[in-house]
């Protein structure tokens, strides 16, 4: 009996040992598992520190490469451009702001962001769109505005007198919108007009009530009708064959050529 109750005694001591062994293991890893946590906190602390609010990542400056003076809510592109400053250059998204700047001066046919991560710097490059036509609303007042080849229309009413117009013909339209035909047939008759029959035209007409016309008002005074629903290469022709066959003394008194037709008339 004596004997059992001591190796009890011992057992319990045993399994004491065992149970403070294992309080400590544990103890032990609590501390490894609150201790990597807070090195993890600390860290992503200082990494988004690093990259939110220290002045590493900062964005410093902006290289606009001498923007034009004359392009369409500059005050409105600087503001944009340069609220950009004191943010982190890293998580700036280009493509989404390439897409805001096009909006607010359409004239830009395109523009490219770069980042300069050494210089903490945004370089901006840009593309003005070409004006090939100046396009009016026939009022006394000429509400107008520049359009390129594909009928885009930029620079209108007061920024329009900051741009070079002198060597552009005029569309007088009420079209608010000029598709992509339309400015196809005028490209190609002012080639036509202008290049090959060297025709200077003061400017191109065109309203919704006939919209199968398109008049041209030569500087000369006098005008030529082309049928845009007719084949305009023939209609070319026919302009090209007339003026081989016309006296000089006819053509310095002409008042109008009209190609709708089949045949060519003049007066």
């Amino acid at each position: 009996m004596i004997a059992n109750k001591k190796m009890t005694k011992r057992k319990s001591k045993t399994l004491t040992l065992k149970e403070k062994q294992k309080q400590k293991k544990r103890s032990l890893l609590k501390r490894k598992i609150v201790g990597f946590v807070l090195f993890f906190l600390i860290l992503t602390s200082i990494v988004v520190y690093l990259l939110y609010f220290s002045n590493f990542f900062k964005i410093k400056d902006i290289s606009k490469l001498s923007l034009p003076e004359t392009i369409s809510n500059r005050s409105t592109l600087e503001q944009k451009l340069d609220g950009l400053k004191g943010k982190s250059i890293l998580f700036l998204k280009l493509k989404n702001l390439e897409k805001e700047i096009l909006i607010i001066s359409p004239e830009l046919e395109s523009i490219a962001l770069k980042k300069d991560y050494w210089q903490k710097k945004i370089i901006l490059t840009f593309k003005l769109k070409s004006p090939f036509l100046v396009v009016c609303e026939p009022t006394e007042s000429l509400s107008c505005c520049l359009a390129d080849k594909n009928g885009f229309l930029f620079a209108c009413g007061d920024e329009l007198a900051f741009r070079d117009r002198d060597n552009l013909a005029k569309l007088l339209t009420e079209n608010k919108i000029l598709d992509q035909p339309l400015m196809k047939n005028i490209l190609f008759l002012k080639t036509a007009v202008e290049d090959d029959q060297k025709i200077k035209i003061d400017f191109f007409e065109y309203n919704n009530e006939n919209n199968e016309t398109l008049k041209i008002k030569t500087s000369e005074g006098w005008l030529i009708y082309f049928n845009l629903k007719s084949d305009l290469d023939l209609s070319v022709n026919k302009l090209k064959t007339l003026f081989e066959e016309m006296p000089k003394e006819t053509r310095d008194g002409l008042e109008y050529i009209d190609l709708r037709f089949n045949k060519a008339y003049y007066k």
